[in-house]
């Protein structure tokens, strides 16, 4: 009787690992194909150091047991990009929760001065400074001359027009657009749209 074990196991394990297995083929065709229209590279492992290379980024710095995976890169206009799955997990124990983004980055070839914005929803431990709300979003700034141009159109424009569960930070010459995961892979599209549109406007470093 205990011969058959193996066999339900088996039977039960492979429609699972067969879907795994499709998922992940597609995923990368779909993020290969994004790569060559945006005329960028891909790569599913992290083959760049993602995590030191982008480290003085607050969203990057979140969490524990990091991991950088389906990595887009390569150079624009604007400057070099990358576009990737980020996963962390929050807490221990009975109480950890994993977290899991796409994220883009851009590396801007100038200074930039230094602020965030996120859901305006979202809960924080504490207020900055220097914060206001923007469309769906809160935003502080490291300098109220940062929170006043972030104030003034076109980019408060654009700040009110982007959904509501993305998050936005610049800090020294990076620049990064976060989207909460899902399967739908015109998320790295709209997130690579929106950054080249968003590296226009952004205000620079005054010192």
């Amino acid at each position: 009787m205990h011969r058959i074990w193996p066999v339900l196991l088996l039977v039960v394990a492979a429609p699972l690992v067969g879907r795994i297995v499709w998922r992940r083929r597609r995923q990368a065709h779909e993020l290969t194909r994004l790569a060559r229209r945006r005329g960028l590279a891909f790569a599913p492992l992290d083959l760049i150091g993602l995590h030191e290379r982008y480290y003085n980024l607050a969203c990057i710095r979140q969490g524990h047991n990091r991991r950088a995976f389906d990595v887009l890169y390569g150079s624009t206009d604007a400057g070099l990009v990358a576009v990737f799955r980020y996963r962390f997990d929050l807490g221990f124990g009975v109480e950890q929760v994993s977290k899991q983004w796409w994220v883009a980055v851009l590396e801007s070839p100038r200074p930039l001065a230094a602020w965030q914005a996120w859901p305006a929803d979202e809960p924080r431990l504490e207020r900055p400074e220097h914060s206001a709300r923007i469309g769906p979003l809160a935003v502080a700034a490291d300098r109220p001359s940062t929170l006043d141009a972030l104030r003034q159109p076109p980019l408060a424009s654009f700040l009110t027009s982007v959904p509501e569960d993305w998050h936005f930070e610049a800090r020294t010459t990076l620049a990064a657009v976060v989207a909460p995961f899902d399967h739908d892979f015109t998320v790295p599209d709209r997130l690579l749209a929106s950054l080249a549109e968003w590296a226009r406007l952004l205000p620079g470093d005054e010192t």
